[in-house]
């Protein structure tokens, strides 16, 4: 038994030695959230096998082995968040890719479609809560685009999967975008409040032009 409360007691720190091992894009505020949530149930097991160890009474190993089961579970979930993290941009990026390609097979194949530019999806989605230079329901673009210069996929991503950044602000609803649709309202904003952004794009092309 003190092997097993020893191991419960060592888990916590091999886990957090993971954590600082991860790369930035899979870290975020749910992946701490359940870390520590899932670090409680460990120690919180270890105390349940102390207790048995002393007292030898049953319902202290069957807790103990209940509550390790909990943080199991939530350790699982959060190796899916972290993947998910990391992945998402290039996700979003693969998903533009594919998009292109579904467009330009189309186009070869005579078959027309209804193409909204960056400006028409800004007046139809964006400008009920965004304005360029002022706060409205979510912040002013010339504070926010301008981060994104340089780093079109991420922006792409957030575009897509959005998530709560600015805590002084709602949280983003969905949009319902397509990959081709989310680049164009992203080129429309860097060209409108940065330079043009190349840096974007796959290596030895430039950035989808709108």
């Amino acid at each position: 038994m003190r092997l097993i409360t020893g191991s419960l007691l060592t888990l916590p720190v091999l886990l957090l030695l993971g954590y600082f091992l991860l790369p930035g894009e899979s870290l975020s505020g749910v992946l701490f959230g359940i870390a520590g949530l899932s670090l409680g149930f460990l120690l919180l097991a270890a105390q349940f096998v102390y207790t048995y160890e002393r007292g030898k009474e049953p319902h202290h190993a069957a807790s103990a082995l209940y509550v390790f089961g909990c943080a199991a579970a939530l350790l699982s979930v959060n190796d899916q968040v972290a993947l998910y993290n990391a992945t998402k941009g290039q996700a979003a990026y693969l998903s533009y890719r594919h998009e292109t390609e579904i467009e330009e097979l189309k186009s070869k194949l005579g078959v027309s479609g209804v193409v909204l530019t960056g400006e028409d999806i800004f007046n139809a989605k964006c400008s009920a809560c965004h304005a360029v230079d002022q706060k409205k329901v979510g912040p002013a673009y010339k504070d926010v685009v301008p981060k994104y210069v340089g780093r079109k996929e991420q922006m792409m991503a957030f575009v897509l999967n959005p998530i709560k950044i600015n805590p002084a602000f709602p949280p983003m609803p969905g949009q319902g975008l397509k990959p081709a649709e989310a680049d164009s309202i992203v080129s429309y904003l860097l060209r409108k409040l940065g330079p043009a952004d190349t840096k974007g794009a796959a290596p030895g092309q430039t950035a989808p032009k709108k």
